[in-house]
């Protein structure tokens, strides 16, 4: 629920007439002092490999990208469908585990996966307009394609965190936490550089600093609460972790977009939040959970 509030902090932002660029240099610029502090804390900081320093600034670019392509789907459509779509990279990481790692997919993992799968189609094919479906079919699959991008540009996140959280043994990978302790400061700053290039370049001279402050403020504090848990959850089944991650996700910010935002429960609402609720269970219910 912690990432939720990122998509939040957009949503509200919007309103306000802050970008999401704009809360992203904010949420990173405070994610990259507080992981890289937690580094220096120690008296002897640890070597960097070559492949954490790949992970990280892949996984910053692609941050980065993702906020450019939510900024564009937010001038499309509403929060819910936008969010939806950034919070199924669980969908890559799941098969990605299960071919790399042997992680077995489940007939409750697989139905997790179905249901996130419903959840998001449905969502990204109706508008938050009374649920009405959007107008016309190149409108449409110019909003699901920048959806699919967003979607897959976000789930490099989470395959970097599952990879870095995962060391081969002699019996099966099991978790370590140093390298992802090491991505995460790597990963935050070449996401805040990237966005203060790009803020730079476009200056523009109405910005809101204060608005972007606060809410750049919230977004970070998901944000960093999320990743870390994540990051401390990675040698558990992907199929489980970011399926639950995801869809929590989904289902969260889906509600806040109506209760708080004004995005009105139409078919295509409730569509969400079941499928959403679906997913979950079976996740939750799969044998290898616990």
């Amino acid at each position: 629920m912690s990432l939720a509030v990122i998509g939040v902090a957009f949503g509200l932002g919007q309103k306000a007439g802050v970008q999401p660029i704009e809360i992203m240099l904010v949420s990173t610029g405070v994610g990259s002092l507080v992981f890289a502090g937690k580094q220096f804390q120690r008296r002897q900081p640890a070597p960097i490999p070559l492949r954490v320093w790949w992970w990280g600034i892949a996984a910053g670019l692609s941050q980065y990208l993702t906020m450019r392509g939510i900024g564009l789907a937010l001038q499309l459509g509403p929060l819910s469908p936008v969010w939806c779509a950034t919070s199924m990279g669980f969908i890559p990481v799941s098969f990605y585990s299960a071919i790399r790692y042997k992680e077995r997919l489940t007939i409750l993992k697989l139905g997790a996966l179905a249901a996130g799968v419903g959840c998001v189609v449905v969502s990204a094919l109706t508008n938050s307009h009374g649920g009405a479906t959007l107008a016309s079919l190149a409108s449409t699959l110019g909003y699901g394609a920048v959806l699919v991008a967003a979607l897959m540009l976000n789930s490099l996140n989470s395959i970097a965190i599952k990879t870095l959280g995962m060391t081969a043994g002699p019996a099966q990978p099991v978790q370590t936490s140093r390298d992802n302790n090491l991505f995460l400061p790597i990963m935050y700053t070449t996401c805040f550089l990237a966005a203060l290039a790009d803020l730079l370049w476009h200056h523009n001279p109405n910005l809101a600093v204060s608005a972007m402050v606060g809410f750049g403020a919230m977004a970070a504090f998901g944000s960093i609460i999320g990743m870390a848990l994540l990051a401390m959850c990675a040698s558990a089944p992907a199929g489980v972790v970011f399926t639950l991650n995801g869809i929590t996700g989904i289902v969260t910010a889906t509600l806040v977009s109506v209760l708080c935002l004004g995005e009105r429960a139409g078919l295509g609402w409730y569509g969400t939040i079941g499928l959403g609720i679906v997913s979950i269970l079976c996740g939750a219910l799969s044998s290898d959970s616990n």
